[in-house]
């Protein structure tokens, strides 16, 4: 039970920082310059960071839990980015992933890209440096956080990160009240 207790807490901690890395902007400086821009690089880098380890955590929560089969039926659906880039640079595409899934795409990701602002879709986007600087808008705009997956087996995989957090609640509530439930039955046996 300490097992999935420690779990659990890694899983929720990690789950903060998600969520607050996604309320902050990027380039939200009264002033711009080379520590700035380390800061919003290194803010990239932790989340990322995060991500993993979150995904790693809660996939073993469910594991030690037995709740994958909970896991793998709440759904979040996947994002289709807008070409060319454009506000709100991307929609639902009518297709969905299994909570499972979409940890396991995170876990296994050759490379993860997040996309926080109009820059990072036209980087994302752009095939050379002059299409990247002859479509780069000034000023940014910001927009809610996509994370782009790519795996070796799988095709690029866009996910909200709004939908990835408020998707973990729901799973983490259920498994915390079956956790309730069986440290409950435990007691009574005793």
């Amino acid at each position: 039970m300490e097992d999935v207790l420690f779990l659990y807490d890694q899983a929720i901690e990690h789950l903060v920082r998600l969520h607050a890395y996604r309320c902050t902007k990027r380039d939200n400086f009264d002033e711009s310059g080379e520590v700035e821009e380390d800061v919003d690089r290194i803010a990239d880098l932790l989340a990322k960071r995060d991500l993993l380890i979150f995904s790693a955590s809660l996939r073993n929560l469910a594991e030690a839990g037995k709740a994958v089969d909970t896991m793998r039926e709440l759904r979040l659906p996947t994002c289709k980015v807008m070409v060319p880039p454009q506000a709100p640079f991307f929609k639902q595409s009518g297709e969905t992933l299994s909570l499972y899934q979409a940890l396991s795409r995170i876990i296994h990701s050759r490379a993860i890209t997040v996309c926080r602002s109009s820059f990072d879709f036209f980087l994302l986007m752009a095939r050379t440096e002059d299409e990247l600087y002859s479509s780069v808008q000034e000023p940014v705009i910001n927009s809610e956080t996509l994370l782009v997956l790519q795996t070796e087996q799988d095709p690029a995989t866009a996910i909200e990160l709004k939908s990835l957090i408020q998707v973990t609640c729901s799973f983490l509530n259920s498994v915390s009240e079956d956790l309730k439930i069986t440290q409950r039955g435990s007691r009574i046996g005793e």
